[in-house]
This record gives C-alpha cells, structure tokens and sequence, in this order.
C-alpha cells in the first residue's frame, strides 16, 4: 500500500515539473509583455504608480510560485524517503504507518491549498492594477 503511494508521489512530482515550467514561463512573458505594452503605448502615463504595484505584485505572485513549488517538491521528497525507510528496513525499526501517512497528508494538503489561495489573491491584485492602470491611460 505505501509503495503504491510512494510510486503516486514520484509520478506527481514529475507532473508537476513539467506544469511548473509552463506555468513560469507564462506568468513571466506575461509580466514582461505588460510592461512592454505600457512603456510603448504611453510614452506619459498617468498613475505610473499603479503599473509599479501592479508589476510588483505579479512579481511576487511569481516568486510566490517558485518558492510554494520548491517547498512542496522538497515534502514530498521527505515522505517518499520515510515510505522507502519503512518497506526497505529489513527489521521494521522504522514505523511509518498509513494512519501517520493520512494524517501528515491532510496538514500537507491544508498548507498547499491556503498558500495556493493566497498565491492566487496576491496575483489578482497586480492583475486587478495593471487594468485599472491600462483603462486610466486608454
């Protein structure tokens, strides 16, 4: 049963690198192509400020991003490292039931799921005033 798990985590991780680079790059043309477009279309903006903010936060949405992948990458690691400990130990020394495994999944989940809504909050805020900025200079 813990093996099946373990083999499920691997294959999420791998999933995850190839989601995660789309998902950077995206974000990170896109930020990039926002600037361009207000610098080029608006040789005077008014409320620069607001593009500053905006950018700011889509900045930190991304940073945001690559740090929840990283910490999440290096938990998942760790719980694959405590299954093998447990089902490669020829005397079972080490105990690592899968009411702990249940346990420490659901906290992981929690974590993921606000950090994530948190995350994505921060990311609507610099989207929310990049518009505001584009329709005050339009």
């Amino acid at each position: 049963m813990l093996i099946e798990v373990g083999k499920g985590l691997e294959k999420s991780i791998s999933t995850n690198h190839e989601h995660f680079e789309k998902k950077i790059t995206t974000l990170s043309a896109g930020t990039i192509a926002l600037l361009m477009t207000y610098i080029a279309t608006s040789p005077t903006p008014c409320a620069k400020w607001l593009m500053y903010v905006g950018i700011g936060f889509l900045t930190f949405s991304l940073i945001m991003n690559i740090a929840g992948y990283l910490l999440m990458e290096e938990i998942q690691y760790k719980v694959i490292e405590k299954i093998n400990n447990h089902t490669n130990s020829p005397y079972k020394t080490y105990k690592y039931n899968f009411e702990t495994f249940k346990a420490n999944n659901a906290k992981i989940n929690r974590f993921n799921i606000w950090y994530n809504k948190i995350n994505l909050f921060i990311m609507i805020i610099g989207i929310i005033c990049s518009i505001i900025f584009v329709f005050l200079n339009t």
